[in-house]
């Protein structure tokens, strides 16, 4: 279950801040927590940039703390169509009594917009940390409900989760 509130409308405050907060249940891992900053802007008609900071924590032992930074910057190709960037996502995990891991994650996104309130992303990341995967490829189809408005560019990785 999650919850979005941005604390204005769309260009009221500088970077568009939007709260979240998400609540998990899972089936053989602890329930977590979650919340997050989501801050988003046009940088000009075609530049689009987002920063997110999140902190999920799990509710029962092992008590995991994950901290999270995403960031992503794209440009429009096609009015309303297409676009392309890049984008970033940083995380440190711990486990209680352990040192934890870090992983840096950079690489190329593309959003396609199949109409005006659906759009597929891709973003294959590589992996540049010891801790990092190899490769972290994200694949969202989105289906936006509710009345049309301006939302917050974010980067696929954050989209994703």
């Amino acid at each position: 279950m999650e919850v979005r509130y941005a604390l204005a409308d769309w260009g009221v405050i500088p970077l568009n801040p939007t709260l979240y907060v998400e609540y998990a249940q899972h089936d053989h891992d602890a329930n977590t927590l979650e919340g997050k900053l989501l801050l988003g802007t046009d940088i000009s008609p075609r530049w689009h940039w987002g920063l997110n900071f999140a902190c999920e924590q799990g509710l029962a032992e092992p008590e995991n703390t994950e901290l999270a930074v995403s960031q992503g910057l794209s440009y429009t190709l096609i009015d309303e169509k297409l676009g392309a960037g890049v984008e970033m996502e940083y995380y440190h995990e711990k486990a209680n009594g352990t040192p934890g891991q870090n992983e840096f994650l950079v690489g190329p996104s593309l959003q396609w917009q199949i109409t005006p309130r659906m759009h597929l992303d891709i973003a294959p990341l590589i992996g540049c940390t010891h801790d990092s995967p190899a490769v972290e490829a994200y694949l969202v189809f989105g289906i936006d409900f509710g009345t049309a408005r301006k939302t917050h560019y974010q980067p696929s990785s954050v989209r994703g989760q």
